[in-house]
């Protein structure tokens, strides 16, 4: 026939060789895509056992944040910026004789606003009249003594702070502790995946997978201590320093596991 003669061609045997390369390399990439799907379903679907543990460390407070407030007010605003700034330099200087690091003494706050008279008597329709003005300058400052926050407290105090709030206590490397829970944590879920394996009749093989849930724990705050305006120094000075109980703080770790057992 003429397909015969055709394939009998040397054109025709080039052909044939091309369609059997052709088919050829389609065979075998059929199988290597069956051998990968494979293999894909079984690295998806082998047996896993996922483990959860938890832990913590405890330690001490080491750091203190203050804020420390001036409240000053007068008839006019060159009395009370004048009282006010007096007042809020001498504390920072008496801070710095501390031992206060000028990088941890930080101004957050300086507002100064007008009094004005809303009396129900005025003229109908008369712009408020400005009987006065108040100052608040405030200082947030950290103390890196712990023992010493009460001195620092009534140190202030006696030089004209006549509000103070605001006190965090915490500790100062987090990192350092969250790192030590983890690592407690991470032992705890290693020995329960390997008892659980025990009880089961299995075998832990290698970790697929792990996450990490800690969270960082929140500071401890006092509610705002007020101090009453000392008029002498001398008086101010009588008055014992308030004590601050830093207590305890707890640093979670939270982690899960997942093993492949065999």
């Amino acid at each position: 026939t003429c397909l015969m003669e055709f394939l009998n061609t040397q054109l025709g045997k080039v052909l044939v060789t091309l369609v059997c390369v052709f088919l050829a390399v389609g065979i075998i990439s059929g199988v290597v895509t069956t051998n990968t799907a494979y293999h894909s379903y079984k690295k998806d679907y082998r047996n896993t056992i996922t483990v959860s543990a938890d832990d913590k460390v405890i330690a001490k407070p080491d750091i203190a944040s203050i804020s420390l407030s001036v409240v000053s007010k007068g008839k006019t605003v060159t009395e009370v910026t004048t009282d006010g700034n007096k007042k809020m330099n001498d504390i920072v200087a008496a801070l710095k004789a501390m031992q206060i690091d000028e990088k941890d003494i930080q101004t957050t706050g300086y507002y100064l606003n007008p009094e004005q008279d809303y009396s129900i008597d005025r003229v109908p329709n008369q712009v408020p009249s400005i009987t006065g003005y108040t100052l608040s300058q405030t200082a947030t400052v950290k103390v890196r003594k712990i023992d010493s926050v009460g001195d620092v407290v009534q140190k202030a105090t006696s030089l004209g702070a006549n509000e103070v709030g605001s006190i965090n206590l915490t500790i100062d490397d987090q990192d350092k502790l969250q790192d030590q829970a983890r690592e407690k944590a991470f032992t705890k879920a290693k020995e329960k995946a390997a008892t659980l394996a025990r009880q089961a009749g299995v075998r832990l093989g290698d970790i697929i997978s792990f996450t990490d849930d800690s969270a960082m724990p929140y500071p401890e705050m006092y509610s705002g201590y007020k101090a009453m305006p000392m008029s002498q120094s001398a008086d101010a000075m009588a008055v014992p320093a308030p004590s601050f109980e830093t207590g305890s703080e707890e640093v979670h770790a939270s982690v899960s596991i997942t093993f492949e057992i065999n």
